[in-house]
């Protein structure tokens, strides 16, 4: 029987197919299914461990025991400029991947504004927290300066390493159980959303001024996300190469807008690959989702990724396991978040990248496929986000 073969973007209801959308990396699938890849003794890839964490005191250790457990490839996200450099370290020296980011919950220290600043000036403490070099003379208060300070030292990390494949982990988290300075924490002001806000603003702008995907994190934000999302997706969908308020919009080499031209590497795929033309060049990966059946539509028919952490393993998460139903294959991912949220039977231990094959096991059963299938699927789905190397 002849093999018939057409594109797929991505299978989503027609309704939330958004209209003239090229997202995807025009993989080469079969009417029915999706390709038989070659299987590899390593296929399954965690898209968010924190390897950067003190925790992880032997690298080398926690990745030969990952390899051992089918992980070939893992993406470390930063959080904080500091976090970045280290992360493009781990990665160049053992041939992984890495995030450029700062996570909203480091806003306050990236100010010089939170944190135990031990009597250092709110100087100082910005450069030895966040990592950002020393801007003496200038108030850590003006968001502009602080910011543009942030992004130049962002852009520099990123252009600098080949091993840099995206801008993460950044977001919105406005949850107020705790927060590792006040395990009581108030209602944030609106100052400081704004804050996150703007420090989300910019990192988006930098990662489309790139043209590599972002990794969000939201945490009880949901109604703020989707407002920031919808005001990038109504400029950017103009063509007008304008950028929202606080951003800088600047046109690179190469590129006729901020909004247009071709990532920077475009994987072949199956044996075919077709370059996505479209102005709306935001795309990325909701990372350790846990929204609104309702949120995951808006973002699912714009085109973006989707992964679920271990604590989609948890009795009490059977909401999380209703949303994963509602992923297409095509968008989903396969995360750890290590070292936080261990899968079970693994509950108060450390972590792992090697846990994913816990993960995967729980997921695949769950959407009635074999562990290879998915991890086949999640991959591919991986390495067209990220635009790996085969």
């Amino acid at each position: 029987m002849r093999n018939e073969y057409r594109i797929y973007l991505y299978r989503l209801p027609r309704h939330l197919v958004p209209r003239n959308d090229e997202v995807g990396c025009g993989v080469r699938l079969p009417r029915f299914g999706v390709p038989k890849l070659a299987m590899t003794n390593n296929m399954l890839i965690d898209t968010h461990c924190h390897l950067t964490d003190e925790r992880f005191t032997d690298i080398g250790k926690v990745l030969g025991e990952a390899k051992k457990a089918g992980v070939g490839k893992v993406i470390i996200p930063s959080t904080s400029i500091a976090d970045a450099k280290k992360a493009v370290e781990i990665a160049e020296k053992y041939e992984q991947y890495c995030l450029v980011g700062i996570h909203p919950e480091e806003v306050e220290t990236l100010y010089g504004l939170g944190g135990d600043q031990q009597g250092d000036s709110s100087q100082d403490y910005l450069h030895s927290k966040s990592g950002i070099a020393s801007v003496r003379g200038t108030e850590t208060r003006n968001d502009g300066g602080v910011l543009d300070k942030a992004m130049e030292e962002m852009e520099k990390i990123i252009r600098g390493s080949k091993k840099v494949v995206g801008v993460g982990e950044i977001g919105l988290d406005f949850f107020t159980g705790h927060d590792k300075n006040n395990p009581f924490r108030p209602e944030y002001t609106n100052q400081e959303k704004d804050r996150q806000k703007q420090l989300f603003r910019r990192q988006i702008t930098l990662a489309i001024e790139n043209n590599i995907p972002v990794a969000i994190h939201m945490r009880k934000a949901e109604e703020e996300m989707r407002e920031e999302l919808e005001m990038f997706m109504e400029k950017y969908q103009n063509g007008d190469g304008s950028t929202p308020s606080g951003t800088s919009g600047r046109v690179k080499p190469g590129m006729t807008s901020v909004v247009s031209g071709p990532p920077r590497s475009t994987p072949p795929i199956g044996g075919f690959a077709m370059k996505a033309e479209r102005k709306f060049k935001l795309r990325g990966q909701f990372h350790c989702f846990a929204g609104s059946k309702e949120f995951l539509e808006m973002i699912l028919a714009n085109g973006f990724y989707i992964s679920f952490c271990g604590n989609i393993t948890y009795k009490s998460a059977r909401n999380l396991r209703e949303l994963l139903k509602k992923v297409p294959l095509e968008r989903l991912l396969l995360e750890t978040d290590s070292p936080y949220l261990p899968p079970e039977p693994l509950r108060g231990t450390v972590n792992t990248p090697a846990n994913v094959k816990i993960i995967a096991e729980f997921v695949a059963s769950e959407l009635n496929l074999s562990t290879r299938k998915l991890a086949e699927i999640t991959s591919q789905n991986t390495k067209c986000l990220y635009s790996l190397e085969n």
